[in-house]
């Protein structure tokens, strides 16, 4: 084991988080830079924890190798998710900032807008699709 992982592993507050990440290690079922992640996550929900009513009893389940696994996917997964959901609203913003460059440059519907009161635009959304033709 490199001296920079145990380094990191005995960093950790709980012997037994210590030994469950030495364990994982071992195993070779995390390694580096997601050991270090899983490290970090276990520090985080040991800190915060799951936020429950002051008149309920937190039950803390023991920690395993298995259980830290379960937690890291479980992580890992959730950004991805956020990733994945990110990407598609870029894609959707993208979409309405052509479509909207392009309604911008028929000037029949320019001038319908501007007939019904209806030219204006949010500011960030209007710094994005850029000027309309005829304006600078």
């Amino acid at each position: 084991m490199p001296v920079s992982v145990a380094v990191e592993i005995a960093e950790a507050e709980d012997a037994n988080v210590q030994r469950v990440l030495h364990e994982a290690y071992e195993k070779k079922l995390l390694r580096g830079h997601n050991l270090m992640s899983a490290k970090r996550l276990i520090e985080v929900r040991r800190s915060q924890g799951p936020r429950v009513k002051a008149n309920e009893r937190r039950r803390l389940r023991p920690l395993s190798v298995d259980s830290l696994l379960r937690t890291y996917r479980q992580d890992v997964d959730k950004k991805r998710m956020i990733v994945r959901d990110a990407t598609n609203t870029r894609g959707m913003l993208l979409f309405v900032v052509e479509a909207l460059r392009a309604l911008r440059a028929d000037e029949g519907f320019v001038n319908l807008l501007r007939a019904e009161g209806l030219y204006t635009m949010p500011a960030k959304l209007a710094e994005r699709v850029g000027p309309a033709p005829g304006e600078a």
